[in-house]
């Protein structure tokens, strides 16, 4: 009946009709025409009516929930995408009218498109906890720790422990600082801050006097540094500000989260945006990843990216920095991160913004300007109904009204009639359905239909007068015939098709023999998938049943079936194509796919037996009984079980000095992947450590059993903390070992055994005990490994001071 609704609204719907659309704050949208038809390259048409009743300030709309494929003009151009994941687009104030052409595929209802602006409310998180992104007016604001997973940089503080030895002001791999603060080369070697330009989104530092890059950079900064230490005053950074910035390490996984907050008292059910203003501002005069933001949204159903930025190359700079030109950078280029949410039933949001690229050397943000802010929103329902194609189909019978002599076939005497089922095949309602049969107008026989229009789908029984059979038809052993149906397409249907005429339909009223219906069956098995293709049949295998069933009889069979106790008591549906079969006519039942068990492969075999019934058609001469065929079985052979475990240990060191080597009261995380090698379900599964267990660490593991193919990881339930004697020893060696029950007849396993060995510091051990210097030597060495993995500026500045 839906149907029926779509299709007569798509023909009485006048094109140039348009609905106004009212949302919030007086934001009022027309679509024109309401509904358009599929392919239509023009679309739909919105003219963007806003009264703006809380006056609200802002520069664009919003066009959101719109799935790819679809496009958004505004002007002759497409409408500018500021987030690709979902697709948001932003429409100029200014342009009241758009177009939204949907694909030329689709048909149906697209519900939840969203013409959104902001409202004239409050910035919901301006302080994103206690500390804004323009740091206007405030020294050194920090993040507490629930805003970021990140380790606050005070860009103020040198020292060891940072990206170097010296210390460093930039921001270190996992490390967000605000920037600028006060220096922004600084004094020294070690501090060389390349983006001498960089300023707030919205309050930028002159290009004039002491704030040119030229004077800041200067000629060849890394040669030296010394002589470019421009640093700003407290008046400059209150007048210009401060942004965070965040090194998204190349170590770091992709996507990990930056900064999140958690915000209550939403409206709910509202929308609301939240934005953004982004800057890659890697530095390197080679090739360095883009960088890309999302925004994320946590409610208390689900976390889902709400808007993304498009990807950001970095700044343009000279291949030779070493001459200062490449800090001449006059503006850094911002690009905006906007995106969508509807409020939960409970008023209550995490927001939080992510790094979304791809991972890479240079891969570094800022972010300035976040805002939170409730929008005034128009949701729109957008239809496109299907190119009208009207079509008929007719399946012609005929029925036995009265057998006059009670004999059971067709003989001079007795009365039939002829049935006429016309289908509309058609997506377009038709009316004065009508049957044409050229046989039956000769013989003056009427043709009666209903005279209902029929909707797409649905079909009318049409039907004959009665009719005598004669002497004439018993002598030819046959009345044939051949007929069409013909419906009319309702005036106005879009495009005026043709009346449609189905194909010809021929039915025959036979003289019948003595009826003997008969039936046989063929049964047998296929293997659907091999789940771990060993070319055997074991668990976890998928198979189904093939049955071939011919009408070895004379006289047409219906509701053919197949009766497989086995198959029954498994639940195992059969289904036959065709159900109905003419006399020497076959067809192939199916089962429905069946996954080999563990109780299967014990038993060794699967077998069953299965019979083929079919009904023979009501008023068949003699009323002979329903044929069934003799049983036919079939036996699968079936592998027996194996069972088999495998076990890998690793070890994470928590290396809380980053000199590489285990060092006395730092901690070591276990893992332990154990894998089901072989057919059979393992239980019991668990992992046996003598020296965790000896240290009173826990091992954990997600469950106790694994099917054939099937791992999962375990891990120490808190980190080993390594000893002296561990040091003295020069490594922690452990060796784990696992267990596991297999079912019963199956051949035990052998517990697999894993081991690990982690290096400890000896020399640094020996140096703290009164040693030689190679303690020092050591750990100078370690600490140089680990700053391998920051920024090639920290490597640039850590080369400088060596060779000074």
């Amino acid at each position: 009946m839906s149907t029926i609704a779509v299709l007569t609204s798509l023909v009485v719907a006048p094109a140039s009709f348009a609905a106004p659309v009212v949302g919030d704050d007086g934001l009022v949208v027309d679509v024109t025409p309401t509904q358009v038809e599929e392919a239509d390259a023009n679309g739909f048409t919105l003219t963007i009516t806003d009264d703006n009743l809380s006056g609200a300030v802002f520069d664009s709309y919003q066009v959101s929930g719109l799935p790819t494929g679809w496009s958004v003009v505004v002007d002759g151009a497409a409408a500018e995408i500021i987030s690709p994941d979902p697709l948001i687009y932003s429409v100029p104030r200014t342009h009241t009218e758009l177009r939204i052409v949907a694909p030329a595929d689709y048909v149906g209802t697209l519900s939840g498109v969203k013409i959104a602006r902001d409202s004239n409310g409050p910035n919901l998180v301006t302080d994103f906890d206690n500390g804004t992104f323009d740091y206007v007016g405030q020294s050194f604001p920090e993040l507490p720790a629930s805003s970021t997973p990140y380790e606050y940089h005070n860009p103020t503080t040198g020292g060891t422990g940072y990206c170097n030895v010296a210390g460093q002001w930039a921001p270190c791999d996992g490390a967000y600082t605000v920037w600028p603060t006060a220096n922004m080369n600084g004094p020294g070697t070690n501090h060389n801050n390349r983006w001498a330009d960089l300023r707030s989104s919205t309050n930028m530092m002159p290009d004039a006097g002491a704030t040119l890059s030229t004077l800041v950079c200067g000629t060849d900064p890394l040669v030296n540094p010394t002589s470019h230490d421009f640093q700003l005053t407290g008046a400059q950074s209150a007048q210009f500000g401060k942004i965070l910035v965040v090194n998204g390490s190349s170590e770091l996984p992709v996507p990990h989260d930056l900064i999140t907050t958690t915000i209550t008292g939403l409206e709910p059910g509202a929308t609301y945006s939240v934005s953004a203003n982004i800057a890659n501002v890697s530095y390197d005069p080679g090739a360095t990843a883009p960088v890309q933001s999302a925004f994320y949204m946590t409610d208390s159903e689900e976390t889902k990216i709400i808007g993304s930025s498009l990807p950001l190359d970095k700044q343009n700079t000279p291949t030779n920095p070493t001459d200062g030109s490449a800090c001449l950078n006059q503006n850094t280029v911002w690009g905006q991160n906007s995106g969508t949410f509807v409020a939960d039933p409970l008023g209550t949001a995490t927001i939080g913004l992510r790094n979304y690229a791809g991972g890479g050397f240079g891969n570094d943000l800022a972010v300035d300007n976040l805002a939170l802010v409730k929008m005034a929103t128009v949701s729109l329902d957008l239809e496109v109904f299907a190119t009208p194609e009207p079509a008929i189909a007719l399946n012609k019978d005929y029925l036995v009204v009265d057998d006059v002599n009670g004999n059971g076939i067709n003989d001079p005497g007795d009365v039939i009639v002829w049935t006429f089922d016309v289908t509309n095949t058609g997506n377009v309602p038709l009316e004065n359905i009508t049957v044409d049969d050229a046989l039956l107008q000769d013989l003056g026989i009427a043709i009666i239909c209903d005279p209902a229009p029929v909707a797409p789908g649905e079909s009318v029984l049409c039907r004959s007068e009665e009719y005598t059979i004669t002497d004439a038809d018993a002598e030819a052993g046959e009345i044939r015939n051949v007929a069409t149906a013909t419906g009319e397409v309702p005036p106005g249907t879009p495009g005026e098709p043709e009346n449609p005429v189905s194909p010809p339909d021929e039915v025959v009223i036979p003289i019948d023999p003595t009826p003997v219906p008969g039936i046989s069956l063929d049964k047998d098995w296929v293997m659907v998938d091999d789940a771990n293709d060993n070319g055997i049949n074991d668990p976890g295998d998928v198979i189904k049943w093939t049955f071939a069933v011919t009408n070895t009889g004379n006289v047409p069979l219906d509701n053919v079936r197949i009766d497989d106790p086995l198959l029954d008591s498994l639940g195992v549906a059969i289904t036959c194509d065709p159900t109905s079969l003419a006399a020497g006519e076959s067809a192939v039942c199916e089962s429905e796919n069946y996954t080999i068990t563990q109780a299967d492969a014990r038993a060794g075999e699967i077998h069953n037996v299965a019979t083929a019934t079919g009904e023979v058609p009501p008023g068949t001469p003699g009323d002979p009984e329903d044929p069934v065929s003799p049983p036919d079985e079939v036996t699968i052979p079936l592998v027996p079980l194996v069972a088999g475990l495998e076990l890998v240990k690793s070890a994470h060191l928590n290396d809380t000095n980053g000199n590489g080597w285990a060092d006395a009261g730092e901690t070591i995380d276990y893992s332990f992947e154990l894998t089901s090698t072989g057919t059979a379900e393992l239980t019991d599964v668990f992992v046996d450590d003598p020296m965790l267990a000896a240290a009173g660490i826990a091992i954990e593991c997600p469950q106790t059993t694994l099917a054939p193919g099937e791992s999962m990881t375990c891990h120490s339930d808190k980190g080993y903390t390594v000893t002296k004697q561990d040091v003295a020893n020069g490594s922690v060696h452990n060796v784990a070992t696992g267990h596991a029950s297999v079912p019963e007849g199956v051949d035990p396993i052998t517990p697999p055994t894993s081991e690990t060995t982690t290096p400890t510091n000896v020399v640094t051990y020996l140096a703290s005990t009164g040693g030689s210097n190679l303690g020092f030597i050591g750990g100078a060495a370690a600490l140089l490994v680990i700053a391998g993995g920051v920024l090639l500026l920290a490597r640039r500045m850590k080369n400088q001071a060596i060779t000074l």
